[in-house]
């Protein structure tokens, strides 16, 4: 699909804009009156030489730890631990983790994993390599002595596994 100079430097806006691919698509069909195919127009924006901003998933703008907005064992707004630790005389103190036999969509790996507060987790690694950790409470962090155990213990889990 050949574009005119007018229709180049629009498609040049819209990505300088942020438009993904297929709010480029739209806008073509909108202000141009032509169809591309959504593969049409990745291929226009490749040949213009432009690069499209990635846009993050929703499921990882949700899931994703961001260690350092709070401090490990935050207090919550009544002055008291935020989080009240599950009892389990089997876990000694450490950092337990398993690797799930069918992994979550869009995971590399998944899993659970129970740290040393007692606070049980679930956790994925996505195709980028971020690890997202999910305790089902707004605010959890691990300790750091706990994330470094946890990374130690996945490495090794997956080696077992072969990997």
């Amino acid at each position: 699909m050949e574009l005119t100079a007018e229709q180049k430097k629009a498609v040049s806006e819209w990505v300088a804009q942020g438009l993904s691919l297929s709010d480029i698509q739209k806008q073509l069909k909108e202000r141009f009156q032509l169809s591309p195919t959504f593969m049409e127009v990745r291929l226009m924006v490749l040949d213009l030489d432009l690069k499209v901003k990635e846009q993050e998933s929703a499921f990882a703008s949700k899931t994703r730890l961001d260690l350092k907005a709070a401090p490990p064992g935050a207090a919550g707004s009544d002055g008291a631990d935020a989080f009240e630790p599950v009892e389990d005389d089997a876990l000694g103190g450490g950092v337990a983790v398993e690797i799930d036999r069918i992994k979550k969509p869009g995971a590399l790996v998944s899993g659970t994993a129970r740290f040393s507060d007692g606070v049980k987790a679930s956790w994925m690694v996505d195709q980028f390599g971020r690890v997202a950790i999910d305790a089902g409470k707004p605010g959890y962090r691990p300790s750091q002595d706990d994330l470094m155990a946890f990374q130690q213990e996945v490495s090794r889990k997956l080696q077992q596994q072969g990997y």
